[in-house]
């Protein structure tokens, strides 16, 4: 009999962390819905040295040089080649 309360546990939690799923994700407070358009894309990433990199990032539409090191992250529009 003290199986089965145990099981009987375990499947309730299991039920309720189910439920809690599905109705965050049904207000879509996580797990946003796939196939929207992509609002941020790193397009190409080079790493200059172990510490620095840059990444050419696409924003909305708009192309951004990313620069990145210890302590540091410079931005820069881009203009896209034709």
């Amino acid at each position: 009999m003290e199986l089965l309360q145990q099981f009987a546990a375990v499947g309730l939690v299991l039920a309720l962390l189910i439920a809690s799923l599905w109705l965050l994700k049904r207000k879509q407070l996580i797990l946003p819905r796939r196939g929207g358009s992509r609002q941020l894309e790193v397009v190409d990433r080079v790493a200059l040295s172990p510490h620095h990199s840059l990444a050419l990032v696409r924003v909305n539409g708009s192309m951004v040089l990313v620069g990145t090191g210890p302590g540091v992250c410079e931005i820069r529009n881009v203009e896209a080649a034709s």
